[in-house]
């Protein structure tokens, strides 16, 4: 049996008492730490009350404050079609609306859509009353001429008429089978004719040195009809097939027909694998 002394019974409550005050300082560093915490809490909590609050504010004001409506809007251009006037009056509705409601990319679709000779629009916003719009219209590339109906214009390199006069540095085109007046953004060949045209233009020059000296399209049957420098024959090519193939006819057939140094009515290379002329 064990007996406890005096003496033992003090250490043995001396150890009690200090393992009692490390679990109170314990609790107590415990208590100072969450203290701590929620303080830090709480002043992340304003801050970002204060934040969220100021941006608020600040949308509220840009929204229904004047300060950002829009008041001026400037226009550039270097192309003449379709004229800045043109394009000023289409967007003058915009004025005194707020240009954080302004979207570019819708207004650059509205502007598209109504000019679709624009080819590229840039839109730039200069805080705090101000936009500026440039543009670049597709460029043109021929001249016109309606047989049928007599009058003259130009076209872009994505098909359409552009203006209603002819330009001395381009060449021309004249058109048959459309008896219709062809009114400005008319689309009288796709961007696939006109590939096709450019095309067979270049190959000519390419690989037997023509240059055409007058260039004929009948609308309907969607032909494209060369006539060579001396007059000494027209080609004839479909504009619904490839061009390589109709050319390259031309070219195994040249030492043969010798179409060059005779005259003939006509060359004919519409038809697949087979080629036709007519003497003069």
């Amino acid at each position: 049996m064990t007996h406890f002394t005096r003496s033992n019974r003090t250490k043995r409550h001396q150890i009690r008492n200090k393992r009692l005050k490390k679990s109170l300082l314990h609790r107590l560093f415990c208590f100072r730490d969450i203290w701590s915490a929620a303080k830090v809490l709480f002043k992340g909590r304003i801050i970002l009350t204060i934040s969220v609050l100021s941006m608020l504010g600040f949308i509220l004001f840009a929204l229904f404050s004047p300060y950002f409506s829009l008041t001026n809007i400037l226009i550039k251009s270097e192309s003449e079609f379709p004229p800045i006037s043109a394009v000023q009056k289409l967007v003058q509705p915009l004025k005194h609306k707020n240009l954080f409601l302004l979207s570019k990319k819708e207004l650059t679709q509205q502007i598209q859509h109504k000019f679709p000779e624009i080819k590229t629009v840039h839109i730039q916003t200069k805080w705090p009353k101000t936009l500026s719009i440039s543009y670049q219209s597709h460029p043109a590339i021929f001249n016109i001429i309606n047989e049928e109906s007599a009058n003259k214009f130009t076209i872009t390199d994505n098909g359409l008429v552009a203006q209603n006069n002819a330009r001395p540095t381009l060449p021309t085109i004249k058109v048959q089978q459309h008896p219709k007046f062809i009114k400005i953004r008319d689309r009288i060949f796709t961007t696939d004719d006109l590939k096709k045209i450019k095309q067979a233009e270049q190959l000519l020059f390419n690989k037997l040195n023509i240059i055409p000296k007058e260039r004929l399209y009948l609308y309907k049957a969607q032909e494209y009809h060369l006539v060579t420098k001396r007059k000494q024959a027209v080609i004839w090519l479909d504009l619904q097939q490839e061009i390589p193939e109709q050319i390259e006819k031309l070219v195994l057939a040249e030492k043969k027909i010798r179409f060059q140094s005779k005259r003939f009515d006509h060359i004919d290379l519409r038809i697949p694998n087979q080629i036709f002329w007519e003497w003069k």
